[in-house]
């Protein structure tokens, strides 16, 4: 995937980088340096840790059930994401919602980046039937998933979630451990 931005310069406040908007949770916006004048020595440019703009991924009023006769594109991921719905509803006991146009989440988080100034709503965990895999995204990186991705089966990892061909791939039990700690966490820093 590439990115073509389009640099502005504005000596009195900052660069700007408008990135096209390319469907995914990327912002249009976001400052990355900040021109400070010193005395005698002409402006000195710092990182600006990015200014986020608001996260476009947001829960909708989309039926689950359509969206996955819809986009599921075998009848294994049809069968393996209505499965991961009565999974992950057990789990979080809440009903599966539509993020954005193709993420299926359960429950709710409201986050506020250490980093950036970036803060939302995000789903405690959830999945999306894609074309190449069906994405899971129910990992946090803690000690204790990473253990338990030994005995998860087989799997592809992101950056931050977890890529199957099938649900059969896995084992069941081993992906409902990692769902409660990351809910667990989610809890203890942010409430709920």
């Amino acid at each position: 995937m590439f990115f073509i931005g389009i640099f502005i310069f504005n000596l009195s406040s900052s660069f700007d980088i408008a990135i096209p908007d390319c469907g995914y949770n990327y912002p249009q916006k976001f400052n990355i340096w900040k021109a400070r004048p010193l005395i005698n020595y002409g402006f000195q440019f710092h990182l600006n840790l990015l200014t986020m703009a608001e996260i476009k991924t947001k829960q909708t009023n989309e039926n689950v059930h359509d969206f996955i006769e819809s986009f599921a594109n075998t009848e294994q991921k049809r069968k393996d994401s209505y499965e991961l719905l009565k999974i992950m509803q057990k789990v979080t006991g809440h009903k599966p919602k539509m993020w954005g146009p193709s993420i299926i989440g359960f429950g709710m988080y409201h986050y506020k980046s250490d980093r950036s100034s970036q803060e939302g709503d995000w789903p405690m965990v959830g999945f999306s039937p894609r074309k190449a895999a069906i994405s899971l995204y129910v990992f946090m990186g803690t000690k204790k998933q990473i253990e338990l991705l030994k005995s998860l089966g087989t799997y592809k990892m992101g950056k931050a979630c977890i890529y199957i061909k099938k649900l059969s791939d896995i084992d069941e039990q081993v992906l409902i451990k990692m769902m409660e700690d990351t809910i667990s966490l989610l809890k203890e820093k942010y409430g709920k």
